[in-house]
């Protein structure tokens, strides 16, 4: 079961890392941090090898590996409570089951030290051979120990006294054995637990905290284990709390990962290479970066921009987590580290096409400080190179250097088998007038391997080793790199070509300079790998400099035609830029298809073709889809420079073609001739597979939980569960199946973006709501300086200022917000928010079905009011934007049903049904305030007594207490909102009634026909219906009706959102009168015919709101909300990438989205005066800012009429319009 579960996991990581480096990893790196046993003390004293980070511990670490992957501390109480576990004379088979557990998972965390060799035999085992790091098994162990203390809590809680006593006495006097052996060695024997780090002076004292805190923390948990042995009550569960908190807290407290200060505004603002890079290109989806430097995290990694920091700033870049990159990746970009740092230098020379192929424009290049060490009177930089040569590497550098010596620091890995004498690198060195110089390097002569004194090692080692020049501590062992001089007569050396001779093994040089020793200067071979001939030198931010790639390759093309060779040549021809019969390969042009997978002459792809002509556009990208448009007069064969994978699928104009692999590593399809649209998706069949693995899992699971169920409640619940599928109808199946379908279109179809005020408002407002950091203050109000007066100019839409001089707080009422928060904490940022009202729109629509039926219509009548409202303009509208007017008639949907349940339960349900209305009615006031005239008919629903009103009063309370708190720490008072800060009182007069009501019975009647409102009439004047559900029906209309009748803002058939939450009440009233107009009917016409043509007659009119509703629906364009919409966004993100950092955007319509998708500084056109103008814009380009507008078509006039000079059209993003605004500053006075 525990396979099928983490299979939706476990293929698709399978499937990748076949085809990573860690597809043959080796013994040595997959055996990498196993637990020695002598840190089996860790378990119980977590710093007894030292390393915490902070005091008031001081020791530092001494012992193997690392802290982090070898500690599995989970407390001296907890371990009390284990080995009472472990005392109990019976066991259940769990108990045993997770007492083998934890000790298989102790057993196997040690990994190499395991006997009989059992760990070279799990590095045997398919997938699991895939992972690393054995100690990482403390994690499964820490599980099942937290299990068995569990067991053993129970075991004290219900054995007599006596038994107790013994298990308490027997589980203090092992672990206190266990606890007094270790200080005891911790005292006096120290030196024999050292392992292969050198022992720290401050190691082995027994006043050091590493020892005493543990020894307290044992002590404490003695105390708490006796006094939960004599009584189990909440005085011992107390203290059982806290002795295990304070023994965690004694050892979380001071690690590492308290350490980090990191300043977020900072990590997530860009570098001055990032803005550099920003300023140049529109497009950032059009072009990749490659970062290299010998300290990748060193003090200029935001310089750098090494992922995960490209991510933040919006760059794409080819480095990446190696043991997660492709290993056909890694061998075209220069054999890649795990931190992404290319160790072959050879990428960044002109025959290498590598980088050219992934799109890389921008090359960022640290040469490290000017720090140096001097070996032997020759001078290194401090910071070691690392050039990695491999069997068949073929290396030239161009240099100017004048030297009489090459002088090299290397090493060699896996060399076992070269014997002493073979020859391992080969160098050749051309000199100014043409001469040839050669060198050759030989095993066990120049160079060794560096774990030659490793005792295993040395024992098979074929090769001796000369004397080591650098040492370092290894695990028992010394590893070490040597010393490698080839003199010659001195020179002007021009290039140096480098060939890797040795048939197996791996070299590494981490020093490599050339060496005059009449000058004493050293040129380092790191500084000649980037070449002018190919890098143009952009500019230089301290120790890092910026490139641009001369031949960079665009992120699609059309080539002109394409070329078969065997997979080794297609690998060749990429790294040296040559076919195997010499002729030069130009990647522009010519595709590489590999002739072992599709033979001498492909059938699927077109012959030659002219690219003159051609043209592809990229106009979505995104990490799962990638969209192009192309033109092209023939049919070609184009390439996209994206890393080709199982599971990428591509469309063209809808139809799906096969995905080929060109180039060793990218994607190919074959276009027609004419104008088409690609779309690639990544659609994974393993992923697939394993999500329905682990359903199948989950549902063993479950089936596992029921039969375990002993006796006659295992027979209960098996016969309640035949029952229910009897029960079930195919009605209700096909009802279920039918709102499936409708949430997966609402889905599919919703708007997965914001823009205009209430969105954005919600979105900036959820998004505060993470952090809990309501206070804004713009950035430019700040930095000028302004008076109060002014802060409305640099508001964005969905803030309001508060009491507080020069802050701003979210506008908007917080319910919509939390679910938008929630959405975004489970699913992210870019689709959480959005799927929560298409996920309410269903829920909705089961909750105006269920109500239905509570008052009293029949479940065909029932199953119409549920499709009359899911088809109704308003409602579906709602459902696919991010706004609150859905929520809100969800919600009181939800309480007006609950406070109806009253009525018909009793005990626990009646309760329950309370603590929800009350619950959903306070949703509905956080949602809009203005739902505070709901609560009559939730009222009216509610059973009268004093029970149910205080479980509906005590549902609604941590709502109410919720939003007086949200109130106090935004607008400083639990009464004040922002709707009240802004004057939104002023809207409300009863002089708006008579054009409103007017108004919105039109568009009620437009949307819905008239038959609702009348059949909705006719129900409350209906003496046979029960009074409680005419006035509930009345006051539920009634109430949100005349209250917005009352506010200022109408007019448009979308402003019926405000009445949504009341429009199921004309529903619900209208089918009931259809159904008991039928019934009276029947009742005076029996006859077949007659009941026929009545069913008949109620039908059509049912149909006729339907089809009205399905009119207004297409009319009104409520499908296209997609498309319509993610213009704000897409528009938003195009200004931003064409814009300079030092940009001030003025905008009014879009200030929302810009605050929530770039955090740009805006300026408010609507709320800036021209009096003000002049002066605004002189401050503001004193401190280096510059002009532009986002508008939308109705604001362009107005704008420019406001803020006066030269507006200078910048394109269009269809029909928002980006402008630069040259302003002429002349002096002012505030």
């Amino acid at each position: 079961i525990g396979g099928f579960l983490s299979a939706i996991q476990l293929l698709p990581e399978g499937e990748m890392l076949r085809f990573t480096e860690r597809a043959s990893i080796t013994y040595n790196y997959f055996s990498q941090f196993s637990l020695a046993p002598r840190q089996f003390f860790n378990l119980l004293f977590p710093y007894y090898y030292g390393g915490a980070a902070l005091g008031p511990y001081v020791v530092p670490y001494w012992g193997r590996w690392n802290l982090t992957e070898t500690t599995g501390y989970v407390g001296m109480l907890t371990c009390l409570f284990t080995f009472a576990a472990i005392a109990m004379r019976r066991k259940s088979s769990v108990q045993w089951f997770w007492l083998a557990w934890a000790i298989i998972a102790l057993t196997v965390s040690t990994g190499d030290n395991m006997p009989f060799q059992l760990n070279h035999v799990l590095h045997h085992i398919p997938v699991y051979k895939l992972f690393r790091a054995p100690g990482r098994h403390l994690m499964e162990f820490n599980f099942a120990v937290g299990l068995l203390a569990g067991f053993g809590v129970t075991a004290l809680a219900q054995l007599e006294a006596r038994a107790r006593w013994r298990m308490a006495t027997l589980s203090t006097a092992v672990l206190g054995l266990i606890v007094a052996l270790a200080a005891l060695l911790y005292g006096w024997f120290t030196k024999q637990l050292q392992m292969e780090m050198p022992l720290p002076p401050e190691a082995g004292a027994l006043s050091n905290p590493d020892l005493y805190f543990p020894v307290v923390c044992f002590v404490l948990g003695v105390v708490a284990l006796m006094l939960y042995t004599y009584r189990q009550n909440l005085l011992a569960a107390v203290v059982i709390v806290a002795v295990v908190v304070g023994d965690a807290m004694s050892f979380g407290l001071s690690y590492e990962w308290r350490l980090p200060t990191y300043d977020m505004a900072e990590k997530f603002s860009d570098s001055p290479s990032v803005k550099f890079i920003k300023e140049r290109e529109p497009d950032l989806s059009s072009f990749r970066i490659v970062s290299h430097s010998p300290q990748p995290f060193g003090p200029n990694v935001e310089l750098l921009d090494y992922p995960n920091n490209s991510i933040l700033h919006g760059l794409h870049s080819v480095n990446g987590y190696d043991p997660m990159r492709l290993l056909r990746t890694t061998e075209i970009t220069g054999n890649m580290t795990l931190e992404g740092v290319v160790e072959n230098p050879e990428a960044f020379t002109p025959p290498h096409r590598g980088l050219d192929l992934l799109n890389v424009k921008y090359l960022l290049m640290e040469r490290g400080t000017n720090d140096s060490i001097e070996i032997e009177g020759v001078r290194f930089s401090a910071e070691p190179e690392r050039f990695i040569c491999k069997p068949g590497l073929h290396s030239i550098f161009k240099t100017t250097a004048t030297a009489d010596e090459l002088v090299l620091v290397s090493a060699m890995v896996n060399s076992l088998d070269l014997t002493t004498g073979t020859p391992v690198l080969e160098f050749k060195l051309t000199t100014a007038d043409g001469r040839v110089i050669r060198h050759e390097m030989q095993a066990g002569r120049d160079t060794a391997e560096w774990a030659h004194d490793r005792p295993d090692t040395h024992a098979v080692v074929k090769h001796v080793r000369p004397n080591p020049i650098e040492t370092w501590p290894e695990d028992g062992f010394q590893g070490h790199r040597y010393l490698t001089r080839f003199k010659f007569d001195r020179a002007q050396i021009t290039q140096i070509e480098v060939n890797y001779l040795a048939p197996s093994a791996d070299l590494t040089i981490s020093r490599a300079v050339l060496f005059d020793s009449a000058t004493k200067q050293s040129t380092a071979l790191g500084d000649l790998s980037v070449s002018t001939e190919r890098w143009e030198q952009l500019q230089q931010f301290g120790a890092v400099t910026l490139y641009q790639n001369k031949r960079w390759l665009p992120r699609a093309w059309f080539v002109k035609n394409w070329r078969v060779a065997p997979t080794a040549e297609v690998l060749q021809a990429v790294t040296t830029g040559k076919f195997a019969d010499g002729t030069a390969f130009d990647p522009r042009a010519t595709a590489l298809v590999e002739r072992e997978h599709y033979g001498e002459t492909p059938a699927s792809f077109p012959p030659a073709s002219d690219q003159t002509n051609a043209e592809v556009r990229l106009t979505r990208y995104e990490p799962q889809r990638i969209d192009l448009q192309t033109r092209h007069t023939q049919a070609g064969l184009l390439v996209l420079s994206e890393i080709y994978y199982r599971g990428w699928d591509a469309y063209l104009d809808g139809q799906r073609i096969p995905v080929e692999r060109v180039s060793y590593t990218l994607r190919g399809i074959v276009v027609p001739a004419g104008e088409h649209r690609i779309r690639f998706v990544f659609n994974s069949p393993s992923f697939r597979n394993g999500a329905v693995y682990s359903a199948v899992g989950l549902l063993l699971l479950l089936l596992g939980a029921v039969v375990q169920a002993k006796g006659s409640r295992t027979a209960q619940w098996l016969t309640r569960l035949a029952d229910l599928g009897k029960r079930i109808k195919p009605s209700s199946l096909i009802m279920i199946l039918v709102l499936a379908i409708y949430g997966g279109w609402l889905v599919r179809n919703a708007v997965y973006s914001v823009g205009g005020s209430d969105s954005t408002g919600y979105a900036n407002l959820a998004r505060a709501l993470v952090s809990w950091d309501f206070s804004y203050t713009p950035e430019l109000f700040k930095s000028l300086g302004l008076s109060q007066s002014y802060l409305n100019n640099f508001r964005p839409l969905g803030y309001v200022p508060t009491r507080q001089p020069g802050i701003l707080a979210p506008f908007y009422s917080v319910g919509y917000s939390l679910h938008m928060a929630a959405g975004a904490i489970l699913l992210g940022w870019k689709n959480g928010p959005f799927i929560i009202n298409p996920l309410l729109a269903v829920f909705g629509i089961v909750l105006i079905y269920l109500l239905g039926m509570e008052l009293g219509l029949s479940r065909i009548w029932a199953a119409t009011g549920a499709l009359l409202l899911s088809c109704h303009a308003v409602y579906l509208t709602y459902a696919l934007h991010p706004m609150s007017d859905l929520p809100t008639a969800v919600w009181t949907l939800a309480a007006i049903w609950a406070a109806l349940r009253t009525n018909r339960d009793e005990g626990s349900h009646l309760v329950a049904y309370a603590l929800l209305a009350g619950a959903s009615l306070g949703m509905v006031v956080l949602v809009r305030p203005m739902g505070i005239v709901l609560c009559l008919p939730v009222i009216i629903g509610l059973r009268a007594n004093l029970r149910t009103w205080l479980f509906f009063l005590l549902g609604g309370l941590p709502l109410a207490l919720f939003l007086f708190a949200f109130n106090y720490t935004a607008y400083g008072g639990p009464l004040t909102t922002g709707y009240s800060l802004e004057g939104i009182g002023e809207g409300l007069k009863l002089s708006y009634i008579p054009p409103r009501f007017l108004d919105y019975l039109y568009w009620l009647a437009v949307s819905m026909s008239p038959l609702p409102l009348l059949g909705w009439l006719v129900f409350l004047f209906t003496p046979q219906a029960a009074l409680r559900h005419r006035w509930l029906i009345a006051s539920w209309f009634v109430g949100l009706f005349l209250f917005y009748c009352c506010y200022l803002i109408y007019e448009g058939w979308f402003y019926l959102r405000f009445l949504l939450p009341a429009i199921p009440a004309l529903i619900l009233g209208f089918l009931l009168t259809m159904q008991r107009m039928q019934a009276w009917w029947e009742q005076r016409l029996p006859t077949v015919a007659s009941r026929r043509l009545i069913r008949g007659s109620a039908t059509l009119l049912c149909l006729i709101v339907w089809g009205v509703e399905i009119k207004m629906v297409m009319e009104h364009g409520v499908l296209g909300a997609q498309a319509e919409q993610y213009v704000n966004l897409r528009s938003v993100r195009w200004a931003h990438q064409k814009l300079p950092s030092n940009a001030v955007i003025i905008s009014h319509e879009m200030s929302g989205a810009l605050r929530f998708y770039t955090n740009r500084p805006i300026l408010r056109w609507d709320h800036t005066f021209p009096q003000q103008w002049p002066m605004l814009t002189q401050q503001l380009t004193e401190k280096g800012w510059r002009f532009y507008a986002l508008l939308m078509p109705h604001e362009v006039k107005d704008a420019q009429e406001r803020l006066a000079g030269k507006w200078i059209d910048m394109g269009a993003y269809q029909h928002i319009r980006l402008w630069q605004v040259e302003v002429a500053s002349a002096p002012q006075t505030r």
